[in-house]
């Protein structure tokens, strides 16, 4: 996903982070569907970048194109950072991304129909089973459909509403669970 910043609000949003708030941002492309849709607003929060686990979603300043862009943090690579948009469905696709550009971490999504936590441990465990099911599932798709185009999109296109309606299950499922008091209560033996 791109967020279309100048060079003085990544500095403004530097500056919020570091001062331990979150900062709300409005993201429009499409390379972290289905987790991050054009429209949904992300909560960024200031991270280590020595301390970040793969699979999470970072965001980071692209220096050639000046622009913000978050994407999923996959594994480190000599002295960087290898980031993948969910959209990719491939095992391509792969940027490099030095250290001092990561700006924070995605910690929540917030979509019209509720809000997206990923320090949930279900959520987190999603976008793990996620991002290796996507890039087999778009090498499949390939192989099955790379001489007709309009077979692969339609493929693709159903993977996107799967994703998207299991997010919606964890969702509620959190939701149901912190409406009966089953999340954030210490279960004494």
């Amino acid at each position: 996903m791109i967020m279309n910043e100048s060079r003085l609000e990544k500095e403004v949003i530097q500056k919020a982070l570091k001062e331990g708030r979150e900062v709300n941002i409005k993201p429009y492309g499409g390379s972290m569907l289905p987790v991050i849709w054009e429209g949904e607003i992300i909560k960024v929060v200031a991270c280590d970048v020595n301390s970040i686990k793969p699979r999470t979603i970072i965001l980071y300043w692209e220096e050639s194109k000046e622009i913000l862009i978050a994407h999923r943090f996959w594994k480190r690579i000599d002295d960087k950072l290898l980031t993948k948009g969910d959209a990719s469905l491939s095992r391509k696709g792969f940027m490099k991304v030095k250290p001092e550009n990561v700006i924070g971490q995605v910690n929540q999504v917030i979509k019209k129909w509720g809000h997206l936590n990923f320090d949930w441990l279900p959520m987190r465990i999603w976008s793990l089973l996620f991002c290796y099911i996507s890039m087999i599932y778009g090498t499949i798709v390939h192989i099955l459909f790379r001489k007709n185009a309009f077979f692969c999109n339609k493929a693709v296109a159903l993977f996107r509403k799967c994703a998207s309606l299991s997010l919606r299950m964890i969702y509620y499922k959190q939701e149901l669970g912190r409406k009966l008091g089953l999340w954030g209560r210490k279960v004494i033996p």
